[in-house]
């Protein structure tokens, strides 16, 4: 049985990160946008 409260740490880490990158790849594709103008 796993520590529950690792998990939850493991996850939020997991979700967070993702998080990060999907806005670092938004806020890249809005620079493009706006270097294009």
């Amino acid at each position: 049985m796993m520590n529950p409260v690792l998990w939850l740490q493991m996850t939020n880490m997991i979700s967070y990160q993702g998080l990060v990158r999907t806005f670092r790849r938004r806020y890249e594709l809005a620079a493009l946008f706006v270097s294009d103008y």
